[in-house]
């Protein structure tokens, strides 16, 4: 087995594909093999692991694809997925490793565990949870994977699923909000 690991990137001319680029181009360890977007064709042989933040179509298309070869695994950060998206990922997670994430951050992570359990021992009556988030105006998705993933927790600490506890986005007179329910508001500027 060789020293250096060879990764491929989905989404390379994304913003956050550069950022990855970035960081593994300054590693000693590790290979950047391949760098493409949808589209492109790559050779799967070539790499260990594909870092996908690329768009939903296109991940599911890179799951599909890497699931029929046998590989490489997968580390998957695009948001955005539809519910059938989801299920076209997890499918192919029982032939190939994937990690999948609306966020990797390590505070982000810690965060979701923090609004988990202020769920669960705010009295849905007395706390009202709204997730508001912002991001640079680029950005395809709203409310985003990481405002998501929060609403998520707050729905697990209360101890319900989020689309049974989710608000309609507010526009116009909407009339008092339900007690119990969690909101989102998403801000794109810049």
């Amino acid at each position: 087995m060789s020293d250096i690991f060879h990764a491929g990137i989905s989404g390379a001319r994304g913003r956050m594909g550069r950022a990855v680029s970035s960081v593994l181009d300054a590693r000693e360890d590790v290979v950047v093999a391949a760098r493409f977007d949808r589209g492109e064709s790559v050779d799967l042989n070539l790499c260990d692991v594909i870092i996908d933040f690329s768009t939903p179509d296109a991940s599911v298309d890179l799951a599909r694809a890497c699931a029929e070869a046998g590989g490489p695994a997968l580390v998957i950060g695009s948001t955005g997925l539809s519910p059938e998206q989801e299920a076209e990922i997890e499918k192919a997670a029982e032939k190939i490793a994937i990690v999948k994430s609306g966020n990797f951050s390590l505070g982000v992570n810690i965060l979701i565990g923090l609004v988990e359990h202020a769920a669960l021992r705010l009295d849905a009556r007395d706390w009202d949870i709204e997730v508001l988030e912002t991001h640079h105006r680029r950005k395809a998705d709203a409310p985003s994977g990481t405002a998501l993933m929060l609403g998520e927790a707050a729905a697990n600490g209360r101890g319900a699923d989020l689309e049974d506890l989710r608000t309609a986005p507010y526009d116009g007179i909407t009339g008092a909000r339900e007690s119990g329910k969690i909101g989102f508001a998403s801000l794109r500027a810049g």
